[in-house]
């Protein structure tokens, strides 16, 4: 019965019975917007990314990320054939 007991109180997914069903299948990209005052990143389920320093969110708004686990887009694929 321990196996279902939360390792977070009342969060009843964090119970060791679970962990194998909680594997990671993906992991965060930044998605960042600035402004003057501030440069916040956000996940691409939309959960802010906390500690995200400044100059690499800024850095990201400027330049742009690039996600090399992408694949290809079909579109560009298709245009360079033509």
């Amino acid at each position: 019965m321990t196996d279902y007991v939360p390792r977070i109180e009342a969060i009843p997914e964090t119970a060791p019975a679970y962990d194998d069903l909680r594997k990671p299948v993906d992991f965060p990209r930044p998605q960042c917007v600035s402004s003057k005052r501030n440069c916040i990143c956000y996940t691409q389920q939309g959960t802010l990314m906390r500690d995200y320093p400044q100059s690499v969110c800024r850095a990201y708004v400027k330049e742009g990320y690039f996600d090399a686990t992408k694949p290809r887009n079909n579109k560009a694929q298709q245009d360079n054939k033509t």
